[in-house]
Formats: C-alpha cells, sequence, structure tokens
C-alpha cells in the first residue's frame, strides 16, 4: 500500500516527463520525506513502512521497486559492501546514492563523480582533481563494482536478513535465508558466509538424529570446504563403526548409519564413497571376528585389504582371522594347516612377518613328514620327506629354531622305525640328522636311547 501510494504521488508530480536530475531528485527527496527515518546497518525491507529504518540494500530496493512500476531507467550497482544506482544511465548517468538525503545526486561529470567518490571513502579530494569521469571510474571502482539486477537486489536482502538472524543465533532461519540468497546472486562472499554458518551447526551433531548431520555434508559442494567437509565425514563415520559396532554390538542402528552417509556424499567424488566403504569393511571385520563368524570377517578383512594392503589395523585382522582358522584346521592335521597357510600367504604375503606363520609356512614340510611317521604311515612320510630336501640343504643357518625342527624331523623317523624293528634305519636317521645338526638335543638324546636299548 505504501509503495502503491508514493508511486501516485511521483505521478502526480509528473516525474516521468521530467528530465532526469529533476527526475531524480524528486524520487529522492519525495522517499527521504515520506519514508525515511533512521539509517540502520541491521534494517530489513518492511522496516521502511514500520518505523523508517533503513540502509543501503532496503533502501535501493525501494528505488528499484518504483522506478520498475514508474518504467524509469536505472541500473542497479554493486560494491563488496555497498549498493547504490545510477538513474538514466544511458542518457544522463546520475548516480543515487540512496542512502544520503542530504547530498545523494551526482551528476556526471568529473566534479561530480569525485565528490561521490569522496562521499564514499574511495578517494580523497586531492587525488580525484585534475581527472575525467572516466578516468576516476576505472581506478576507483571498475575493479570492485559490479551491476546487478533486481533478482541480485533480492539476493542482498536475504542475503543482510541471514546475517541478522545469525546474530540472534537463530542458525535454522539464517541458513534457510542464505540459502535463498546465494540461489539468486552466487556470489564469493554469500558462499563463505553460508559455509561459515554450516560450520556453526556442526556444534549440534546428534547420533538420535541423523538429519541433524545435513550441514556437514552440505559443506562437500562449498569451494574450500569440501577437503574439511570429506575429513569430518570420515573421523565421524569412523567414530560411529567403533562405538555402535564394535562397542555396543548395534548392528542394525550402524547399518541405518552407514547408508545415511553413503546416501548424502558427493556423488561425483567416488574416492570419499571408496574410504567409508573401506572403514565399513575394516569395522565388519572386527565385529564379526568378535561374534566368532570368521568367514564372514575374512570376507570384509579380505575387501578392505585390497583397498589398503598396508594398514595395519587390517592386517591384524587378517591375522586373527588366520590364526583362528588354523587352530580348526589343525584339528583335521598338519597338513591340512599347512596347506590352508600356504593358500593364505598367497593372497597376504605380510603373513610371513609373522613368527608363528613363518615357521609354519617355512617348517610345514617338516610338520607333515613329523606327522606321517608319528601315526606310523611310513610310506607318507617318505613322500612327505623330499618335499624338506631343499630346506635342509638350503636352510642350515646354525639357529636353535632348526636345529630343533631337524631334531623332531629326524627324531620321529627314527622312532617310527624302532617302532618297526628296524635298527639299521632307526640309527640311520638318528645319524643323519646329527650330520646335519650336530648339536641337537632331541637326537643326542634319542642316540644314547637307541643305544642304550640295542646294547642291553
Amino acid at each position: 500500500k505504501a509503495i502503491v501510494q508514493l508511486r501516485n504521488k511521483l505521478r502526480a508530480a509528473q516525474i516521468q516527463r521530467k528530465k532526469p536530475l529533476k527526475a531524480a531528485k524528486l524520487l529522492h527527496e519525495t522517499i527521504h520525506e515520506e519514508v525515511f527515518r533512521k539509517y540502520d546497518i541491521d534494517a530489513q525491507f518492511l522496516d521502511l513502512f514500520k518505523d523508517g529504518r533503513y540502509n543501503c540494500v532496503t533502501a535501493t530496493a525501494l528505488y528499484a521497486v518504483l522506478l520498475e512500476e514508474l518504467k524509469l531507467p536505472y541500473e542497479l550497482r554493486e560494491l563488496p559492501n555497498h549498493v547504490y544506482l545510477v538513474y538514466a544511465p544511458e542518457t544522463a548517468a546520475i548516480t543515487v546514492e540512496t542512502t544520503d538525503g542530504a547530498t545523494g545526486i551526482y551528476e556526471a561529470d568529473a566534479a561530480s563523480y569525485g565528490q561521490f567518490l569522496t562521499d564514499l571513502n574511495k578517494a580523497t579530494p586531492l587525488e580525484v582533481q585534475g581527472k575525467s569521469t572516466e578516468e576516476l571510474h576505472e581506478e576507483y571502482m571498475a575493479d570492485h563494482e559490479k551491476g546487478i539486477d533486481l533478482r541480485g537486489l533480492a539476493s542482498d536482502l536475504y542475503f543482510n536478513a541471514a546475517i541478522q538472524a545469525a546474530n540472534h543465533e537463530q542458525l535454522e532461519s539464517a541458513l534457510a535465508l542464505i540459502k535463498k540468497s546465494v540461489y539468486l546472486n552466487r556470489r564469493a562472499n554469500k558462499v563463505s558466509t553460508w559455509a561459515s554458518m554450516l560450520q556453526l551447526q556442526l556444534s549440534d551433531l546428534d547420533w538420535n538424529n541423523l538429519s541433524s548431520f545435513e550441514p556437514l555434508f552440505a559443506l562437500q559442494y562449498f569451494p574450500n570446504h569440501e577437503t574439511y567437509a570429506l575429513d569430518q565425514i570420515r573421523k565421524h563415520f569412523c567414530f560411529a563403526a567403533n562405538h555402535y559396532l564394535i562397542e555396543e554390538n548395534q548392528l542394525d542402528y550402524y547399518l541405518q548409519i552407514k547408508e545415511y552417509f553413503q546416501e548424502n556424499l558427493h556423488p561425483e567424488l567416488p574416492r570419499p564413497q571408496q574410504q567409508l566403504q573401506f572403514v565399513h569393511d575394516t569395522h565388519m571385520g572386527w565385529h564379526y571376528l568378535f561374534v566368532e563368524q570368521t568367514d564372514r570377517a575374512c570376507t570384509h578383512f579380505d575387501r578392505a585389504y585390497r583397498f589398503n594392503p598396508d594398514h595395519l589395523t587390517v592386517q591384524a585382522g587378517i591375522k586373527s582371522v588366520v590364526g583362528v582358522e588354523l587352530l580348526e584346521r589343525s584339528e583335521q592335521g598338519i597338513l591340512n594347516a599347512y596347506t590352508y597357510i600356504q593358500e593364505e600367504h598367497q593372497k597376504y604375503p605380510f603373513l610371513e612377518q609373522n613368527e608363528y606363520f613363518h615357521e609354519l609356512l617355512v617348517y610345514g614340510p617338516f610338520w607333515v613328514t613329523i606327522e606321517a611317521f608319528e601315526t606310523n604311515q611310513g610310506e607318507e612320510g617318505l613322500a612327505a620327506f623330499e618335499q624338506c630336501r631343499s630346506i635342509l640343504e638350503n636352510g642350515k643357518d646354525g639357529s636353535k629354531q632348526f636345529d630343533d625342527m631337524v631334531g623332531s624331523f629326524f627324531g620321529s623317523a627314527s622312532s617310527y622305525y624302532f617302532r618297526q624293528g628296524d635298527e639299521i634305519q632307526a640309527r640311520k636317521w638318528l645319524q643323519d640328522g646329527l650330520a646335519i645338526a650336530p648339536k641337537s638335543a632331541e637326537l643326542v638324546r634319542k642316540w644314547k636311547l637307541l643305544e642304550d636299548f640295542y646294547d642291553n
């Protein structure tokens, strides 16, 4: 209603028939007399008609609305922290400083334009002397000034409203307003402010309300913030996996969290999706290991290992799974265990770094032979012995571990032939073993026992 009354008053004053300078002054004087009362940097557009508070954005918006209604020519200009307009840009180029009721009209000549720059604190009186309007504009305004339309001006209104809402800690309202502002006019300062508001909401993340994580996922789409956002997403997902899956064993709720995170990750950034899947597989591996479902644990650890084979937590999980499986397979026979560790070693070469696994990998053929002789399977023992020849020839290092293995190996063969009543073979196996490992306590002991038995 107030805008209609102002429009009608200006029409009655025949503003559309006046020359540009007179028209600009009439518009300026009428608005300041009828509407504006007090400058307030935090004023919103409706405050113009409540109590007359205004600022450069709301004031310029009112000018623009009236000029649109009157179908008079104008252009909107925006500086980083200021908005104003130019009336009749094609013919007179009269600059209108909407917030200055006393001297807000500046013609296009050098003296007037220089005064405008001085009043705007862009230059000093001395700096503007002796320069043309074009030179002054090029030097002081060209790199900072941008033309905007009503859409851009509406964006500024939303932007100021968002700042005010944020200052009053109304973050939800502030986010809605800044989102509209950026939608209407995507400027770097507005995008940066929006991102800052989103970051403020990160202190309110609530695992009982997954929608509270929306600001975090929104930050993925902001330049210079995506790395921070993705780091935070990984951090929080790791916490969820560790807390809800491992500590609390709440598998169903954890899977809800995983689904929410994966659905909200930036769809055009495959690496973060892979990293979340890696975290998921690693923790699922440990979860299934703790609940004694080693087959499922192995599936997840294997997938995590293929993504990052050097990750120590994944390697530790695989070692644990292999250790559990070895215990079970050992009950089915040492050959079964040895075959299994060979297969796993092909997939996971790091297993040989473990002392127990390394011993099984190196001396597995000995253990197969020992088991065969101890269970009176002589032919199988001799067949398995053939696999041990290269180890005996190349593995002699004088270590106690090697001597002990040789002692067990040849000692079990000698005991087998002793039980078969074959003294010659019983002695031969011990002699062959002592030739390789003369310090083997096991072989020395058995040799003495053998001599005592046959001598008596």
